[in-house]
């Protein structure tokens, strides 16, 4: 996937000056960048479980971007971090928590996300 975030000094640079936002079960932060592409990556903490259930909330969340992926638009880089009751969610719970909180960041119209 060309779409991944994957250097940590990017984490950082999104981490250190990007804006954050905060929903139920993740914490979403975005960084405006000069290139044209969209580059997202995943913070999954231990706090969530073990690596089953880190696996399993990284599965659904890849998934849910790879679904909204084509309505952000171009130039962003961005970290989805986990909160601990992320493990309890299953995928339309963080499908919903995520276009609400990346709406929040103004990423989606009024309709999108739904």
């Amino acid at each position: 996937m060309h779409w991944r975030l994957t250097r940590p000094e990017d984490f950082r640079n999104v981490y250190r000056k990007g804006r954050l936002r905060f929903g139920r079960y993740v914490a979403v932060h975005a960084l405006k960048v000069p290139t044209q592409e969209t580059k997202i990556g995943f913070s999954v903490s231990r706090k969530v479980g073990k690596a089953v259930q880190r696996n399993r909330v990284k599965r659904r969340l890849r998934e849910v971007m790879r679904s909204v992926y084509c309505d952000i638009p171009p130039g962003y880089h961005i970290v989805v971090g986990t909160k601990a009751t992320a493990s309890d969610a299953d995928y339309w719970a963080l499908h919903e928590d995520i276009c609400r909180t990346m709406k929040g960041l103004g990423f989606f119209g009024k309709n999108k996300g739904r």
